[in-house]
């Protein structure tokens, strides 16, 4: 799903083939560049929608009601700091993990630390290039993984 978007930063850097400018993509000497991109950026919304129809299928959304806004947010980015412990550290791993319901202390905590992290990769971006462009593909690539963790549940009927 996040392929398209992946490559689009490592065309950022490391290759350098387009500025890291947004706004001088669209012009007529990248847009080749981005054209090539079309193929997965349409293979991927494709791939997101039919898992979308798949989970609404067996029933596995949880409506606002059941699993608010704050919850959802919460579980993002719970799920974000999880899942990059567990790559960092990879010691007691499950085939699934139950999704949590309620905020708690390690939510804030998680939050608290993306946050810091976040801002220091971005404050040496330019000193540290490759490791920025990493952390952005491993948004792209956990992205999807962050939206169904925050509005499917297998567990929940």
């Amino acid at each position: 799903v996040g392929m398209a978007f992946a490559l689009l930063a490592l065309d950022i850097y490391p290759l350098k083939r387009l500025p890291s400018s947004p706004r001088s993509w669209f012009s007529k000497e990248f847009r080749p560049v981005l054209l090539e991109k079309l193929p997965f950026l349409l293979l991927g919304l494709a791939a997101g929608v039919i898992g979308l129809i798949g989970q609404e299928h067996a029933r596995g959304l949880r409506t606002l009601d059941v699993f608010g806004p704050a919850q959802r947010l919460a579980q993002a980015v719970f799920s974000l700091a999880f899942y990059l412990w567990k790559t960092l550290f990879p010691s007691g791993l499950l085939p699934v993990y139950p999704p949590e319901a309620a905020l708690s202390p390690f939510y804030l905590f998680g939050g608290a630390a993306l946050i810091v992290l976040g801002v220091l990769l971005f404050m040496y971006r330019s000193r540290f290039p490759g490791l920025f462009s990493a952390a952005i593909i491993y948004l792209v690539f956990l992205a999807p993984v962050l939206l169904a963790s925050s509005f499917f549940s297998p567990l929940h009927r």
